[in-house]
């Protein structure tokens, strides 16, 4: 089972890896308590687009603004996408990285510590959740 390594609570969070998107594609719809969220950053220039990506694919609500604070924010919350695993892969993350390092190095920190929130447990003034592995794939 493809989705097995990204159902622990245990680092590392973020992986650098190519797996077959169709395989684990299928085998998260077959289960009911994941979310697997596949952002394609191929044509992402600007902080803003990638924002904008991961608010689309995690449905963030209203309130949200495409500002860092806020992504950390929607992203430590996820009330709205009740699941027991979350799952994201970022494909064709490359050209990004390499043309902003500095603000993928900034989503790159915000996203590992999410899902270390995430592992311990989400504790907000509006939720309480359980801990819950909360892994990104990040996939040429």
């Amino acid at each position: 089972m493809l989705l097995n390594k990204f159902t622990v609570l245990k680092k590392p969070f973020i992986h650098r890896l190519s797996v077959n998107l169709i395989e684990l594609e299928n085998e998260a719809k077959s289960r009911t308590d994941i979310y697997l969220s596949v952002i394609d950053f191929e044509n992402c220039k600007t902080k803003t687009q990638v924002i904008d990506k991961f608010a689309e694919s995690f449905c963030f609500p209203d309130y949200y603004s495409n500002n860092w604070d806020s992504f950390d924010e929607c992203i430590n919350d996820l009330s709205w996408v009740l699941s027991d695993y979350y799952i994201t892969i970022i494909k064709n993350f490359s050209c990004y990285e390499l043309n902003n390092p500095k603000d993928f190095n900034i989503l790159l920190k915000l996203l590992n510590s999410t899902a270390m929130d995430w592992a311990n447990g989400v504790n907000s003034e509006a939720t309480y959740t359980s801990p819950k592995p909360f892994h990104v794939i990040l996939q040429e």
